[in-house]
């Protein structure tokens, strides 16, 4: 039978129901309480398509490489092992994704709620009305199944051809800027007409591949991280040290009753799209 409801197509765009392992409550008060030792407080994975986005299980279903790879190939040098990937990705996506050691940050990154934007390039068939999509994509597409309503938001900041395409095949890169459907953009793209051929992601907040060769891996930066801890209220102890503030600058921390998040609680629904241009 077929699935339905918000669980459905999160489950898919995670290829078969994946979703991040996190700590539970002793090992983050844990984590909370030991040295950060010049541990990076997220890491940032230029990941290429065709790569299962899941730590677990994938080699097991299918013939393709999961991300027990890439913890493998972090060695001592991130410890990949310590980390978690952060919300889902299609396996034939490509581009930035990130594996955080806080169970409380990735929560919040993932939570449409927060109005984190996610950064996409999709590579679409044929010619592309910036203004016309734009307008679409604002206003809000329904990509729900029949009998069930979903909406999701999104804004085009650029349009461009593709190099080297013709004139019989144009094609088309699309960049948008979402809160609420990263996961979804090749379905909002193909409820607007457009075939997609690629998608990528390119950013999340402040964080962005810059420059990071396919596969590959960096720390994020001292001023990424600062963004991270403030807008999740951390503890001081995930702080990179030269930026940790007095504590009468910091506020109530966010609390999460539940150890681990469910699939609906990662992508979970928003009704008004908050435009960030």
């Amino acid at each position: 039978a077929q699935r339905q409801g918000p669980s459905a197509h999160v489950g898919d765009a995670a290829q078969g129901g994946h979703r991040p392992s996190l700590r539970g409550e002793e090992e983050e008060k844990a984590l909370r309480e030991q040295p950060i030792r010049g541990a990076p407080l997220l890491v940032k994975y230029n990941k290429p398509p065709g790569k299962l986005a899941a730590t677990t299980g994938g080699v097991k279903r299918t013939n393709l490489e999961d991300l027990r790879s890439v913890i493998a190939k972090s060695g001592d040098e991130f410890e990949l092992d310590l980390y978690h990937p952060v919300g889902v990705m299609s396996t034939d996506a490509s581009g930035l994704l990130l594996w955080s050691r806080s169970a409380s940050l990735t929560r919040q990154l993932c939570d449409a709620s927060r109005g984190i934007v996610w950064q996409l390039e999709i590579e679409v068939y044929g010619i592309v009305e910036h203004k016309r999509l734009q307008e679409k994509m604002r206003k809000g597409v329904d990509i729900g199944e029949v009998g069930y309503s979903d909406v999701r938001h999104a804004d085009v900041t650029d349009v461009k051809a593709v190099p080297d395409t013709t004139l019989q095949e144009p094609r088309s890169f699309v960049r948008v800027s979402t809160i609420n459907a990263a996961q979804r953009m090749g379905d909002m793209m193909t409820r607007c007409g457009y075939e997609v051929r690629s998608t990528k992601h390119i950013g999340i907040g402040p964080m962005n591949l810059a420059g990071l060769k396919e596969d590959g891996m960096t720390a994020t930066n001292e001023d990424e991280e600062e963004w991270c801890c403030r807008m999740a209220n951390l503890p001081l102890s995930l702080w990179p040290p030269s930026r940790r503030p007095e504590e009468e600058e910091r506020v109530e921390e966010v609390v999460y009753d539940d150890d681990e998040p469910s699939v609906e609680e990662l992508d979970p629904e928003f009704e008004q799209y908050v435009s960030t241009r």
